[in-house]
């Protein structure tokens, strides 16, 4: 799962009729002292089972496309430079 999180503060510079529909469904909590809006949350769920080295498993690199069919990893670099995809780097469990 991917959390964006961000100080409630960061709501404020929103458009007034925008930053109370914000303030009132965004999900807040509080770690060590700290109040955190969500501004978003993803969770990916697969059955791909990442590769394990000396009985760890390895990061995954996760890129988001939008496009069809299938495209190698040259297209998937060059549309992210373009601002097209997103790529992360996520710790598998």
């Amino acid at each position: 799962m991917v959390t964006l999180v961000a100080p409630p503060a960061v709501l404020d510079g929103q458009p007034a009729e925008d930053a109370g529909a914000l303030a009132a469904e965004a999900d807040t909590f509080t770690e060590d002292g700290i109040e955190w809006a969500v501004l978003l949350r993803r969770e990916l769920v697969t059955d791909f089972v990442p590769a394990e080295q000396d009985g760890e498993k390895q990061a995954v690199l996760l890129i988001e496309r939008t496009g069809a069919g299938a495209a190698g990893l040259d297209e998937l670099f060059a549309l992210f430079e373009e601002g097209e995809t997103g790529i992360a780097v996520l710790n598998a469990r």
